[in-house]
């Protein structure tokens, strides 16, 4: 073997050397190799990361699952403000203190009567009023017309959108004309369904109905319950009906449904609640006597104004604030400037002016308190 060619020894080691470093430096190779392991790493990260974020899913839908569900909205609370008065009774002096006190250019001005509780009545949602005893015809050309429509126009513009008329004739031409002034008409001598007057506010139904006497229609009465929300009754009492009749009637009539008996009357009564058994008392308010009108007695003079909100709340009505504030009309010498007063601020210098001469506001204070206790006089009363 020491004859071999040294070249060839050298070509092979050579060859040998290439082929190794051939296979050393091949890219590809080394290529893929690192590719595989990047792509093997990524994974391994991916795998580890995984479960981090499953928490994280399952965190947020534990939050979602353990958040209060939004509640219903409640049913909104409706509110309607109420206003009822005494009796107007326009005779010859109030009529003639108005032609007196009327603007050039007009015959009457009877709204100058109403200024000191205009706000009181004009603000409410509902008033009523009786408008019971007018005047025989003066200065009217109509002979059915027993007052001068201008104090109609002033009861509208005052704020009533409902009377009670039975002290009138029907047929009398200001009853006739009452629609023209928006006010609904009630009247003792309507009967069964057409007894009924129907007003609705801000959603609540409200039936109205006048009755005479002692003797009450019990099946009017539900009628109209089965038709409203509320009912008012404006009970017009006999002369001569005692207590005990007007409150057997007024029991009567709450037993049917009735949710306010308004009853009239030329001085201010009391006033309680009835308990009808269901759990829904009635107010009853005997009488809020005068609100205009001509008298010889003080306490012909001092009457009284109902408010009270009538409230609908998920399906139930309930009477809220209920509140009964004394008035007192004035008037002076001769009957002139007839305006009506609060009691409560009917200072000694005015009544000093009164035309009634022996009239007495701390008699007449005194007198109030004892007919309507704190829970229906103002709470500044008397103060």
């Amino acid at each position: 073997m020491n004859n071999c060619h040294p070249y060839f020894s050298k070509a092979a080691a050579a060859l040998l050397c290439l082929s190794t470093l051939s296979l050393a430096s091949c890219g590809s190779i080394e290529m893929r190799n690192a590719v595989t392991e990047t792509t093997r790493g990524e994974a391994d990260s991916a795998m580890m990361l995984a479960p981090a974020e499953r928490v994280n899913e399952i965190e947020i839908r534990t939050e979602t699952v353990e958040t209060e569900p939004e509640l219903p909205e409640e049913a909104p609370k409706k509110v309607v403000s109420f206003t009822a008065a005494g009796d107007v009774r326009i005779d010859e002096n109030v009529i003639a203190d108005a032609a007196n006190r009327a603007a050039q250019g007009s015959s009457y001005s009877f709204l100058k009567i109403y200024s000191g509780i205009y706000r009181v009545i004009h603000d409410a949602d509902v008033a009523v009023g009786n408008y019971s005893a007018a005047a025989a015809p003066y200065h009217c050309s109509d002979p059915e017309q027993t007052t001068p429509i201008e104090s109609l126009a002033a009861l509208s513009e005052l704020g009533f959108e409902v009377l009670d008329t039975t002290g009138a004739d029907l047929s009398a031409s200001y009853v006739r004309e009452m629609a023209e002034y928006e006010i609904v008409n009630l009247h003792s001598a309507m009967t069964g369904v057409n007894a009924v007057r129907i007003v609705e506010k801000d959603g609540i139904t409200i039936a109205f109905l006048a009755v005479e006497g002692t003797d009450v229609n019990t099946e009017t009465v539900a009628y109209a319950d089965s038709v409203s929300d509320l009912v008012v009754v404006s009970a017009n009492w006999k002369s001569g009906a005692s207590d005990k009749h007007r409150k057997a009637a007024a029991g009567t009539m709450a037993e049917a449904g009735a949710d306010i008996i308004l009853g009239s009357g030329t001085t201010l009564g009391a006033a309680e609640w009835i308990d009808t058994g269901d759990g829904t008392p009635a107010l009853a308010v005997y009488s809020l006597g005068n609100l205009v009108a001509s008298a010889d007695q003080a306490e012909d003079l001092c009457g009284g104004i109902l408010s009270l909100d009538i409230t609908l709340c998920e399906g139930e009505i309930t009477l809220e604030n209920v509140c009964i504030d004394p008035i007192i009309l004035h008037y002076g010498e001769g009957n002139r400037n007839y305006q009506i007063f609060e009691l409560n601020s009917y200072t000694g210098e005015i009544s000093g002016t009164h035309a009634v001469k022996d009239l007495d506001t701390a008699a007449l204070t005194e007198k109030v308190s004892s007919l309507l206790n704190d829970g229906f006089l103002p709470a500044d009363f008397r103060n």
